[in-house]
Protein backbone atom coordinates (compact mmCIF):
# COMPACT_ATOMS: atom_id res chain seq x y z
CA UNK A 1 0.00 0.00 0.00
CA UNK A 2 1.18 3.33 -0.77
CA UNK A 3 1.97 5.69 2.05
CA UNK A 4 -0.75 8.24 1.32
CA UNK A 5 -3.22 5.32 0.62
CA UNK A 6 -1.84 4.12 4.15
CA UNK A 7 -1.95 7.34 5.73
CA UNK A 8 -5.30 7.90 4.54
CA UNK A 9 -7.18 4.71 5.68
CA UNK A 10 -5.26 5.27 8.95
CA UNK A 11 -7.06 8.62 9.48
CA UNK A 12 -10.24 6.99 8.70
CA UNK A 13 -10.24 4.54 10.81
CA UNK A 14 -9.32 7.35 13.24
CA UNK A 15 -12.03 9.23 12.73
CA UNK A 16 -14.34 6.48 12.83
CA UNK A 17 -13.32 5.78 16.38
CA UNK A 18 -13.99 8.98 17.46
CA UNK A 19 -17.87 8.61 16.66
CA UNK A 20 -18.70 7.48 20.25
CA UNK A 21 -16.54 10.28 21.61
CA UNK A 22 -18.40 13.11 19.35
CA UNK A 23 -21.67 11.37 20.97
CA UNK A 24 -20.86 11.39 24.65
CA UNK A 25 -19.54 14.84 24.57
CA UNK A 26 -21.65 18.07 25.64
CA UNK A 27 -19.31 20.50 23.87
CA UNK A 28 -18.59 21.90 19.94
CA UNK A 29 -17.43 19.54 18.13
CA UNK A 30 -14.48 21.03 15.35
CA UNK A 31 -14.11 19.71 11.71
CA UNK A 32 -12.00 20.43 9.46
CA UNK A 33 -12.70 22.31 5.77
CA UNK A 34 -10.37 20.54 3.35
CA UNK A 35 -10.98 19.35 -0.20
CA UNK A 36 -8.32 17.40 -0.09
CA UNK A 37 -9.79 14.92 1.75
CA UNK A 38 -11.08 11.16 -0.09
CA UNK A 39 -14.58 10.67 -0.63
CA UNK A 40 -15.26 8.85 2.47
CA UNK A 41 -13.55 10.63 4.50
CA UNK A 42 -16.15 13.47 3.51
CA UNK A 43 -19.08 11.73 3.94
CA UNK A 44 -17.55 10.37 7.26
CA UNK A 45 -16.84 13.66 8.53
CA UNK A 46 -20.73 15.09 7.65
CA UNK A 47 -22.05 11.89 9.14
CA UNK A 48 -20.47 12.60 11.93
CA UNK A 49 -21.59 16.39 12.06
CA UNK A 50 -25.16 15.11 11.44
CA UNK A 51 -25.24 12.40 14.73
CA UNK A 52 -23.70 15.56 16.87
CA UNK A 53 -26.10 17.49 15.77
CA UNK A 54 -29.06 15.19 16.37
CA UNK A 55 -28.30 14.23 19.71
CA UNK A 56 -28.69 17.47 20.40
CA UNK A 57 -31.78 17.62 19.06
CA UNK A 58 -33.05 14.67 20.27
CA UNK A 59 -35.72 15.65 23.22
CA UNK A 60 -37.64 17.98 20.92
CA UNK A 61 -40.98 16.69 18.81
CA UNK A 62 -40.02 15.45 15.47
CA UNK A 63 -41.49 18.74 13.90
CA UNK A 64 -39.44 20.85 15.62
CA UNK A 65 -36.32 19.23 14.59
CA UNK A 66 -37.52 19.15 10.90
CA UNK A 67 -37.57 22.92 12.00
CA UNK A 68 -33.91 23.26 13.57
CA UNK A 69 -32.66 21.26 10.70
CA UNK A 70 -34.07 23.81 7.81
CA UNK A 71 -32.50 26.51 9.73
CA UNK A 72 -29.56 25.36 10.81
CA UNK A 73 -28.31 24.80 6.93
CA UNK A 74 -29.77 27.80 5.76
CA UNK A 75 -28.03 30.15 8.48
CA UNK A 76 -24.44 27.50 8.09
CA UNK A 77 -24.54 27.55 4.39
CA UNK A 78 -24.29 30.23 1.44
CA UNK A 79 -25.73 29.25 -2.07
CA UNK A 80 -22.31 28.94 -4.24
CA UNK A 81 -22.14 26.89 -7.76
CA UNK A 82 -18.61 27.34 -8.10
CA UNK A 83 -17.80 25.98 -4.23
CA UNK A 84 -15.93 22.63 -4.06
CA UNK A 85 -18.62 19.53 -2.98
CA UNK A 86 -21.14 21.71 -3.84
CA UNK A 87 -23.32 19.05 -4.56
CA UNK A 88 -23.14 17.23 -1.25
CA UNK A 89 -23.71 17.21 2.37
CA UNK A 90 -19.96 17.60 3.20
CA UNK A 91 -20.08 20.40 1.09
CA UNK A 92 -23.25 22.16 2.60
CA UNK A 93 -22.42 21.22 6.42
CA UNK A 94 -18.44 21.22 6.34
CA UNK A 95 -17.33 24.06 3.76
CA UNK A 96 -20.90 25.89 3.69
CA UNK A 97 -20.95 26.42 -0.13
CA UNK A 98 -23.67 24.37 -2.00
CA UNK A 99 -26.21 24.05 -4.35
CA UNK A 100 -30.34 22.81 -4.35
CA UNK A 101 -28.77 18.88 -4.45
CA UNK A 102 -26.23 19.58 -1.56
CA UNK A 103 -28.66 21.34 0.32
CA UNK A 104 -31.30 18.44 -0.12
CA UNK A 105 -28.56 16.08 0.57
CA UNK A 106 -27.73 17.57 4.12
CA UNK A 107 -31.04 17.89 5.25
CA UNK A 108 -31.57 14.39 4.15
CA UNK A 109 -28.88 13.74 6.43
CA UNK A 110 -29.84 15.54 9.57
CA UNK A 111 -33.63 14.44 9.25
CA UNK A 112 -32.15 10.54 9.51
CA UNK A 113 -29.85 11.45 11.77
CA UNK A 114 -32.67 12.92 14.23
CA UNK A 115 -34.93 9.82 13.89
CA UNK A 116 -37.35 11.22 10.67
CA UNK A 117 -37.50 9.42 7.09
CA UNK A 118 -36.67 11.83 4.80
CA UNK A 119 -35.90 11.77 0.69
CA UNK A 120 -34.41 14.06 -1.94
CA UNK A 121 -36.74 14.98 -4.69
CA UNK A 122 -35.60 15.65 -8.08
CA UNK A 123 -37.92 17.08 -10.65
CA UNK A 124 -37.52 21.08 -11.38
CA UNK A 125 -38.41 24.37 -10.37
CA UNK A 126 -39.79 27.37 -12.53
CA UNK A 127 -38.47 24.59 -15.71
CA UNK A 128 -35.01 24.76 -13.95
CA UNK A 129 -33.50 21.30 -12.68
CA UNK A 130 -33.87 21.30 -8.91
CA UNK A 131 -33.59 18.92 -5.56
CA UNK A 132 -35.34 19.63 -2.59
CA UNK A 133 -36.76 17.17 0.28
CA UNK A 134 -39.99 15.42 1.20
CA UNK A 135 -39.70 14.63 5.21
CA UNK A 136 -42.26 12.68 6.54
CA UNK A 137 -44.43 13.38 10.10
CA UNK A 138 -46.73 11.12 11.64
CA UNK A 139 -47.35 9.49 8.54
CA UNK A 140 -47.91 11.94 6.46
CA UNK A 141 -44.81 13.37 3.80
CA UNK A 142 -44.31 16.95 3.45
CA UNK A 143 -42.15 18.78 0.86
CA UNK A 144 -39.19 21.25 2.21
CA UNK A 145 -37.04 23.46 0.00
CA UNK A 146 -34.14 24.64 2.52
CA UNK A 147 -32.66 26.44 -1.11
CA UNK A 148 -35.71 28.25 -2.14
CA UNK A 149 -36.10 29.53 1.87
CA UNK A 150 -32.66 30.37 1.74
CA UNK A 151 -32.79 34.23 1.10
CA UNK A 152 -30.90 36.67 -0.59
CA UNK A 153 -28.97 38.43 1.80
CA UNK A 154 -26.47 36.23 4.03
CA UNK A 155 -27.80 38.30 7.26
CA UNK A 156 -31.39 37.65 6.93
CA UNK A 157 -33.01 35.41 8.39
CA UNK A 158 -34.02 32.25 6.67
CA UNK A 159 -37.57 32.19 5.16
CA UNK A 160 -40.01 29.64 5.90
CA UNK A 161 -42.02 29.58 2.56
CA UNK A 162 -41.41 26.19 1.33
CA UNK A 163 -41.43 24.49 4.53
CA UNK A 164 -43.60 21.49 5.39
CA UNK A 165 -45.86 21.78 1.79
CA UNK A 166 -48.10 19.51 0.59
CA UNK A 167 -48.33 18.16 -3.32
CA UNK A 168 -50.85 20.44 -4.36
CA UNK A 169 -49.04 23.79 -2.93
CA UNK A 170 -45.82 22.59 -3.57
CA UNK A 171 -46.85 22.07 -7.65
CA UNK A 172 -47.42 25.29 -8.38
CA UNK A 173 -43.74 26.09 -9.08
CA UNK A 174 -42.35 22.61 -8.46
CA UNK A 175 -42.66 19.75 -10.59
CA UNK A 176 -41.42 15.87 -10.09
CA UNK A 177 -42.35 12.27 -11.31
CA UNK A 178 -45.32 11.55 -9.14
CA UNK A 179 -44.79 7.99 -9.65
CA UNK A 180 -41.54 7.83 -8.51
CA UNK A 181 -42.30 9.15 -4.74
CA UNK A 182 -44.93 9.16 -2.33
CA UNK A 183 -47.96 11.69 -2.08
CA UNK A 184 -47.47 14.45 0.13
CA UNK A 185 -51.56 14.91 1.68
CA UNK A 186 -50.77 17.38 3.60
CA UNK A 187 -52.82 18.26 7.02
CA UNK A 188 -52.00 18.13 10.49
CA UNK A 189 -48.53 20.14 10.51
CA UNK A 190 -47.31 23.74 8.84
CA UNK A 191 -44.11 26.00 9.85
CA UNK A 192 -47.07 27.83 12.04
CA UNK A 193 -47.61 24.19 13.50
CA UNK A 194 -44.27 23.78 14.35
CA UNK A 195 -43.75 26.97 15.72
CA UNK A 196 -46.39 26.40 18.34
CA UNK A 197 -44.57 23.50 19.32
CA UNK A 198 -41.08 25.16 19.50
CA UNK A 199 -42.58 28.17 21.27
CA UNK A 200 -44.14 25.49 24.28
CA UNK A 201 -40.70 24.42 24.42
CA UNK A 202 -39.00 28.25 24.28
CA UNK A 203 -41.59 30.80 25.36
CA UNK A 204 -39.38 33.66 24.86
CA UNK A 205 -38.88 33.39 20.69
CA UNK A 206 -41.46 32.43 17.94
CA UNK A 207 -38.57 29.98 16.54
CA UNK A 208 -36.01 28.33 19.14
CA UNK A 209 -32.33 29.56 18.85
CA UNK A 210 -30.81 26.70 21.41
CA UNK A 211 -26.89 27.59 20.16
CA UNK A 212 -25.64 24.83 17.78
CA UNK A 213 -28.24 22.85 18.15
CA UNK A 214 -30.78 25.05 16.41
CA UNK A 215 -28.43 26.74 14.00
CA UNK A 216 -27.01 29.60 15.61
CA UNK A 217 -24.67 31.07 13.21
CA UNK A 218 -21.13 29.19 13.65
CA UNK A 219 -17.66 30.89 13.62
CA UNK A 220 -15.86 30.32 10.56
CA UNK A 221 -12.99 29.10 13.57
CA UNK A 222 -15.49 25.83 13.83
CA UNK A 223 -14.31 24.85 10.31
CA UNK A 224 -10.42 24.71 11.67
Amino acid sequence: MQPIRRAAAVFFVMLLMLIPLAMRQKKRVFFMQTPYLPAALRDASAKVYAMRWAECVSDYPPAVRLLLAHDHLIRRCTYDADAADCHSAYGTIINRRAVCDGYAAAFALLAGAAGIRCMIVQGTANGIPHAWNLAMLCGTWYHIDCTWDTPSSETASPEHVWFLLSDAEMCRTHSWDTESYPAAAGGRYSYAAAVREAAALFPAADCPTVGFSAGEKDTESENG
